[in-house]
């Protein structure tokens, strides 16, 4: 365990079982596995949430450009990277560490094909032209707390803009979020189409595009046709049945709830964030400040780097 930025960035192995999580330094809350892999079996996908992410491509199933808002220890973008030899795939990143010890221990192999850039998510999408297949946001502090401006209205109008016409966006929210509903209104003044697939009452997997609608019926079939081509090493389908396309099935409130929109953030939305000022705090200052402004952390929350 060490030090890195606002965390300590964590590495347990329980049997064949190795995990990622980021502690917060001053009050280490989080039950939250950052990510996790099967060393038996490392084409397998372990968490249920990524395997659901997946379902993804029953709506683009040859994807040829991929973007992820956060890297973690590069889970899904390695498999995406290792069954569709024909895709690109850019992350962005705020802590080079957390890519260290996805090298170091979790297999990730950086190339011309999978590329990661240590960047806010939004500031890198907004500054590179071009359309992806396929978006994945999945941006969370040890406590929870994720990045506002990556849940905004106006963030889903630019990942709407940078999609191909058939491309999906998928976006991991907690279950246990006070802004659930919120969030998913902001989607919906985007996308005309939104899945929702909860996962073991912690997380729910948006997919949202705007191809329109699919039975279940079709969107089981597609699953069979993409297993029988790619030989997938993990339950690729099993998430089916939970896709529901009822918002309020996970957020009775959304009727109720307003969009997020950059300049209007509710009040007390910040208070989650963990304390940036500690004694083993390490933030450089040239980074991306954790909270998700966009703005460097010297010029954000943090005093500026400290000399050795």
């Amino acid at each position: 365990m060490a030090p890195v930025g606002v965390h300590f960035i964590t590495v347990t192995k329980e049997g064949s079982r190795l995990r990622l999580w980021l502690l917060e330094q001053v009050r280490p809350s989080s039950g939250v596995i950052q990510s996790e892999m099967d060393l038996d079996d490392p084409l397998s996908l372990v968490d249920p949430y990524s395997q659901a992410a997946m379902l993804a491509l029953l709506w683009n199933p040859k994807p040829k450009r991929i973007y992820f808002a956060g890297f973690g220890a590069g889970r899904v973008p390695m498999i995406l990277h290792h069954y569709f030899p024909q895709a690109t795939i850019d992350c962005a990143e705020i802590e080079p560490t957390v890519v260290t010890v996805a090298e170091r221990f979790f297999g990730a192999k950086l190339d011309n094909r999978l590329r990661v850039q240590i960047e806010d998510g939004r500031v890198w999408l907004a500054q590179h032209e071009g359309h992806f297949d396929m978006m994945m946001v999945d941006v969370f502090l040890d406590n929870g707390y994720s990045p506002y401006r990556l849940s905004t209205v106006e963030f889903y109008e630019l990942c709407r803009d940078r999609l191909t016409p058939d491309g999906v966006l998928i976006v991991n929210m907690l279950a246990e979020d006070s802004y659930l509903a919120e969030r998913l209104q902001s989607l919906g003044r985007v996308f005309k189409t939104i899945y929702v697939c909860p996962i073991q009452e912690e997380n729910n997997v948006v997919i949202a595009h705007n191809c329109g609608e699919v039975e279940q019926e079709s969107l089981v079939d597609k699953a069979a046709a993409l297993q029988g081509i790619h030989r997938f090493n993990f339950p690729f389908a099993r998430h089916i049945p939970s896709l529901s396309s009822d918002l309020r099935s996970i957020a009775p409130t959304l009727e109720e709830a307003y969009p997020f929109m950059d300049d209007a953030p509710p009040e007390g939305y910040f208070d989650s964030l963990p304390s940036f000022n500690t004694p083993f705090s390490r933030v450089d200052a040239k980074l991306p400040c954790p909270c998700g402004s966009g703005r460097k952390f010297g010029d954000c929350h943090g005093l500026p780097a400290r000399s050795k």
